[in-house]
């Protein structure tokens, strides 16, 4: 809830006090961070809820071995 509230805080201020002073400098201008900014929230948003809601799922049975492995080794080596 936290990362909605900050993002939503960030974008807030962009259009309330970036937003004017770079359309009354250029239009283009303005434009490009509009752009850039949208496709920005875009992905920040995204991969958020990707992060958030995605089943991480299983280790391999493969890497579970070599990690035993791994691990009997760093303990004969630490003895």
């Amino acid at each position: 809830m936290l990362v909605v509230l900050l993002t939503t805080f960030v974008v807030v201020l962009s259009y309330i006090c970036i937003l004017p002073v770079k359309w009354s400098h250029s239009v283009l201008w303005a434009l490009y961070h509009c752009v850039v900014g949208h496709w920005l929230l875009i992905n920040i948003v995204f991969h958020y809820f990707k992060a958030a809601f995605t089943n991480p799922g299983l280790v391999p049975e493969v890497c579970r071995v070599h990690s035993l492995i791994l691990s009997v080794n760093m303990l004969y080596l630490s003895s």
